[in-house]
């Protein structure tokens, strides 16, 4: 299978939002070993402009929130950690939701309700 310059763009983006301090090295190292035992070193020069594109797709998605009831507190925080203005998110009211939120930024669902929360405390206490 062919692997190209935007396919090692995205697996640096992934090994980056998994891994930390020390280990980040030892895994960005693992992604070059990669590319040169695959015969792809001659890549790497363009690599830098790919991790861009990369975290630019990923972060430079839609953000929504659905929330039970409008939470202007909620948003501004929101809003704060994307890095983001108020304004570049869009809002949706849930009634059917107890509390909490579900963002979604691009293709990322971050699942902050309760009903999300009694999901993972089920699927723990069922292991």
């Amino acid at each position: 299978m062919k692997v190209t310059v935007e396919d090692y763009g995205r697996l640096v983006m992934e090994t980056c939002g998994a891994s930390a301090g020390t280990q980040l090295d030892k895994r960005l190292q693992e992604v070059l070993q990669l590319m040169r035992l695959r015969g792809d070193e001659h890549l790497t020069h363009r690599l830098a402009g790919a991790v861009t594109r990369a975290w630019e797709q990923q972060n430079g998605g839609t953000v929504s929130m659905q929330m039970a009831t409008e939470d202007e507190k909620l948003v501004q925080s929101i809003a704060k950690k994307l890095k983001r203005p108020v304004e570049d998110i869009r809002v949706l009211i849930d009634p059917t939701l107890i509390a909490g939120a579900l963002v979604r930024v691009g293709n990322t669902v971050i699942d902050g309700t309760v009903a999300g929360q009694f999901d993972k405390l089920k699927q723990h206490l069922a292991t």
